[in-house]
């Protein structure tokens, strides 16, 4: 599908920011529903590390389900698969006219073996040291957590969110806090850990003891 924004995407406002200065907004389907399907290389920069390295792959769309970006984190300790926004889609708030930074995105997340899973969604410097992502609680659930580099605010998300289900996500950050949103509905509001830095869009599966997929079927960035 093309990355240019569906009707009734985001609105008038949001959208005329689109492309202005270094905050350029952008949405990615990833990939155009053919055979020959592959990450876009203008939006993403692909790292996959480990003894069996992780993978990421496109897979194609069906009836049922569209075409989406799936992570796998590999078979062994320290494998990983991720992805992450080039830096010309990095994005900060508080600075110029910018009062808020939206991400918004639909994913599944899946531990594949008993054992300590590792994964990350969400906006977040290239150390995760300024960051607000859903991320793993270390076993096999998952929280909201936001990193401001001194240190990090977190709250539990398992009552919020099941594996090997499809979810719509976002992550807003604001002037005082950093809202996370589960299906439209703000599940958690973070006031005292707010990332400073410029953050990207990463998605990341790590196998720290359980292998662990994640399924990313569109992305959504842009600022207010």
């Amino acid at each position: 599908m093309a990355t240019g924004l569906s009707s009734g995407a985001l609105t008038a406002k949001q959208t005329s920011l689109l492309g202005c200065g270094a905050y350029k907004g952008f949405q990615d389907y990833f990939g155009d529903g053919g055979t020959a399907n592959a990450l876009k290389s203008a939006y993403w920069n692909e790292t996959t590390v480990g003894g069996s390295p992780g993978t990421v792959t496109i897979v194609n769309g069906t009836d049922d389900l569209p075409v989406y970006c799936a992570l796998a984190s590999g078979a062994d300790a320290a494998d990983s698969a991720e992805i992450n926004t080039r830096n010309k889609y990095m994005v900060r708030h508080n600075i110029s006219d910018v009062t808020t930074v939206h991400l918004r995105f639909r994913a599944r997340i899946t531990v594949i073996d008993a054992g300590n899973a590792d994964f990350h969604l969400g906006l977040a410097d290239s150390g995760l040291a300024h960051a607000a992502v859903f991320i793993s609680d270390g076993v096999t659930g998952i929280e909201y957590l936001s990193d401001d580099d001194t240190a990090t605010e977190e709250t539990d998300a398992s009552g919020d969110i099941s594996q090997n289900t499809w979810y719509t996500f976002e992550i807003r950050i604001v002037t005082g806090s950093v809202k996370f949103y589960v299906n439209t509905v703000l599940k958690a509001t973070h006031s005292t850990r707010i990332p400073k830095e410029p953050v990207e869009v990463q998605y990341k599966a790590l196998n720290s003891g359980a292998s662990t997929n994640v399924e990313v079927q569109y992305t959504q960035l842009w600022v207010e």
